[in-house]
């Protein structure tokens, strides 16, 4: 089983990554969002990372929880809304990112995203899989990165509105992806081209 702490350290050991992370304990890892009841979870939601650059847009705000659930709404927001339009509310979903930590750019002007995610992932399969290990639980990705990254052949994403107008099969297959689970390519619209 891996811990946060061996996929730190595995980041840590890598000089290239290394470089590129902020200091945890300044930048300590965001909790993922748990709802109260785990027996009501119907989706995981999967962001990017936590970095942000919303303090006058040089530093990173830290945030307790993912998407800072339970303070600021705007970054939740959009995400939110579209919950309740498929009939799920924050009570039935599990809230996590594909990159637990902060790092010294944003995900999409950060060229090292990718080996970021590569030492994440099998801590969050295990994650997901210890709440649903028959893997029924879908994962809804909010950032296209995040999508690229989880197919196994990433040439086969679509864009936004071939899957919205069904031109694009939806879900991607477990087999096609690389947490083995039911993907949906984005449950924030705005941020999938």
């Amino acid at each position: 089983m891996i811990t946060e702490d061996q996929v730190i350290q595995n980041i840590l050991i890598d000089s290239d990554l290394s470089k590129s992370m902020l200091e945890i304990k300044k930048y300590p890892l965001p909790s993922p969002f748990i709802p109260p009841d785990k027996e009501k979870i119907k989706a995981f939601i999967l962001g990017a990372d936590p970095s942000n650059f919303s303090i006058n847009g040089k530093e990173t705000r830290k945030i307790s929880c993912i998407f800072d659930i339970g303070n600021d709404k705007r970054y939740f927001s959009s995400i939110n809304q579209n919950l309740i339009q498929i009939g799920l509310s924050q009570n039935n979903v599990y809230v996590q990112n594909m990159v637990r930590n902060y790092m010294d750019k944003e995900t999409q002007h950060n060229p090292k995203w990718n080996l970021f995610a590569d030492k994440w992932l099998p801590y969050i399969k295990q994650e997901f899989d210890s709440i649903d290990p028959l893997r029924k639980i879908p994962v809804f990705v909010t950032a296209e990165i995040v999508i690229k990254f989880l197919l196994h052949n990433s040439s086969n994403l679509g864009r936004a509105l071939s899957y919205y107008s069904a031109t694009k099969k939806i879900p991607i297959e477990p087999s096609e992806n690389k947490l083995e689970r039911n993907k949906f390519p984005s449950i924030d619209t705005k941020n999938i081209h």
